[in-house]
C-alpha cells in the first residue's frame, strides 16, 4: 500500500513537473522580443558631451552627502526650451515620507511654468502604466490640465490607461513588462539636446546615487524617431523645428542610442572581445543574467581584469529586502572565479545604488561606456522591458574618460568618502537564496 501511494505521489509530482515545463516553454516563446534598436553612431566633438552623476554616502566625518547633478541639468533643459520637450520616465511619484527631495514635485512645476510661457509648445511626457496604479497621480493629472501630453506605454502596446482593466494592470505589475526609460530631449537655441539617465522623477528615489550623460548634438535624432516610432510623439507638431539645427560635422567621440535589449547584447559582445591586458569596471542596481556571468567569467579566465560594485538588494524604499539577486549572485561570481573577479559592495544608508555603467578600457587607449536604464538581467537580454541607454567610445584622455574612471575609481577606492566596503563584510553564501535566485530567475521568464 505504501509503495502503490509513493507511486502515486512521484507520478503526481511528474505530472506537475511536465504542466510547468510545457507553460514555461510556451511562455517563453511567446514572448514578444519588442524592438531591439540602435542607433546610428555619431562623432560628436568633446565639448558637447557630458558626464553627470548623484552619489549618497559618508564623508570623512561620517556625515551623510548628497552629490546631485542630474534632475538640475534635467530642469536646465526644460526651462531654456524655446520650441518642444519630449520626456519619457518610468517612475514619477510623490511621497507623504520625508524624502530628500521632492523631484515629482519640481518636474511637474518645471514643465507647466513653461507650459504657461509658452502655450503653443508641444510637450510629451511618457511614462509608465505603473503610474497610474500608485492611486496618487495628482500630477499626470496637473499635466494633462496644463495642456501637457501624457502618454502611457508598455512594451507591446500604446493605449489609454482608462481601456486597461485593473486585471490586466496588476497582471502586467506581476510581470514587470515595464517602460523602464528616463530620457529628455529639447531643443536649445540652435542645438538639440539629450540626457540619458538611469535616475527617475521619484521622490522615494530621490537620494538613490544615478549616473548620466547629457549630449549636444546628433544622437537626438535616434531618440526622436524611436519615440516616434512607438506613436508617442506627432511629428506634425514638429514640422520646421529642425531646419535650422546647428551641429558639428564631426567629432573625437562616438556616441550611439540603445533601446530595449541593445545595451546587453553590444555589451555581452564587447566582453566576449575583450582579451589579456584589458578590463571591465562595472557599477550596477541588479546583476543576475547567468549569459552575462558566464561571459564575465570566461573573460576572467582569459586575463581580462574585472572589477565589479553591487548595491546589496537589501533595501527598496525604505522596505527590507532579501539581497536576491546580488547576494548570491555575488557568491557564485566569486566562486566561479575563483576569486579572481573582486566585488565590493555600496555601503547605502536606505538608500539604493541605482548606477547602470560598465567601462571597458581596451588596449588602444580607447574606453568604452554603457550607461542608461537597463539592469544587467535575463529579462533584459530576453528584451522584457523597455530601455534606453548610450554606448559611448572615446580616448582615455578625454575629459569625458577620465570622469567616468574617476568615479569609478574614487567609489572603488573610497576617496574623499566612504563608498564600498569589502565583499566579505556583507557576504552571504545561503543555499537558501541561492535556490530562491534560482526559482525567481525562471518565474521571471515564465509570467
Amino acid at each position: 500500500m505504501k509503495k502503490i501511494k509513493r507511486e502515486n505521489k512521484l507520478k503526481t509530482l511528474s505530472i506537475l513537473i511536465f504542466i510547468i515545463s510545457i507553460i514555461f516553454l510556451i511562455s517563453f516563446f511567446s514572448i514578444s522580443r519588442g524592438n531591439s534598436y540602435k542607433g546610428e553612431i555619431h562623432q560628436v566633438p568633446e565639448s558637447s558631451i557630458e558626464f553627470l552623476y548623484d552619489l549618497t554616502y559618508k564623508d570623512e566625518n561620517g556625515i551623510i552627502v548628497y552629490e546631485q547633478e542630474i534632475f538640475d541639468r534635467i530642469f536646465e533643459i526644460i526651462d531654456s526650451a524655446e520650441n518642444f520637450i519630449i520626456a519619457d520616465f518610468f517612475l514619477f511619484k510623490s511621497s507623504e515620507k520625508q524624502v530628500h527631495r521632492n523631484l515629482a514635485e519640481e518636474l511637474t512645476s518645471h514643465l507647466i511654468n513653461k507650459k504657461k510661457q509658452n502655450p503653443k509648445m508641444p510637450i510629451y511626457f511618457t511614462t509608465d502604466y505603473l503610474n497610474e496604479m500608485n492611486f496618487d497621480n495628482r500630477h499626470l493629472e496637473r499635466l494633462k490640465q496644463e495642456g501637457i501630453i501624457v502618454k502611457y506605454y508598455s512594451p507591446h502596446k500604446t493605449k489609454n490607461f482608462d481601456e486597461e482593466t485593473w486585471v490586466n494592470s496588476f497582471w502586467k505589475l506581476f510581470r514587470g513588462r515595464l517602460n523602464h526609460r528616463k530620457l529628455i530631449i529639447a531643443d536649445s537655441k540652435d542645438k538639440i539636446v539629450s540626457l540619458i539617465t538611469s535616475a527617475n522623477p521619484h521622490d522615494e528615489s530621490s537620494a538613490h546615487s544615478n549616473v548620466a550623460v547629457y549630449i549636444e548634438e546628433k544622437i537626438w535624432k535616434d531618440i526622436y524617431d524611436f519615440e516616434n516610432g512607438l506613436g508617442l510623439i506627432d511629428e506634425k507638431e514638429f514640422e520646421g523645428f529642425f531646419e535650422n539645427v546647428s551641429e558639428s560635422q564631426s567629432g573625437n567621440i562616438s556616441v550611439q542610442f540603445l533601446a530595449d535589449n541593445a545595451l546587453v547584447n553590444s555589451f555581452m559582445s564587447e566582453i566576449d572581445n575583450t582579451e589579456k591586458g584589458e578590463s571591465i569596471e562595472i557599477m550596477v542596481f541588479y546583476l543576475s543574467s547567468k549569459k552575462i556571468i558566464g561571459k564575465l567569467i570566461s573573460a576572467s579566465e582569459r586575463g581580462v581584469d574585472i572589477k565589479i560594485v553591487l548595491d546589496q538588494s537589501i533595501n527598496a524604499f525604505g522596505k527590507k529586502k532579501n539581497g536576491i539577486p546580488n547576494k548570491p549572485v555575488a557568491e557564485i561570481i566569486t566562486q566561479k572565479s575563483k576569486g579572481k573577479i573582486p566585488i565590493r559592495w555600496y555601503d547605502s544608508h536606505g538608500e539604493q545604488f541605482h548606477v547602470k555603467m560598465t567601462i571597458i578600457k581596451k588596449k588602444n587607449n580607447q574606453s568604452i561606456v554603457f550607461l542608461g536604464a537597463s539592469h544587467l538581467v535575463n529579462y533584459e537580454v530576453i528584451n522584457y522591458n523597455s530601455q534606453a541607454d548610450v554606448k559611448i567610445v572615446a580616448d582615455r584622455n578625454s575629459k569625458l574618460i577620465k570622469e567616468t574612471e574617476g568615479f569609478f575609481e574614487r567609489i572603488w577606492e573610497n576617496k574623499a568618502g566612504k563608498y564600498t566596503v569589502e565583499y566579505e563584510e556583507f557576504r552571504d553564501n545561503s543555499v537558501l537564496k541561492r535556490l530562491w535566485y534560482e526559482i525567481w530567475e525562471i518565474l521571471k521568464l515564465i509570467f
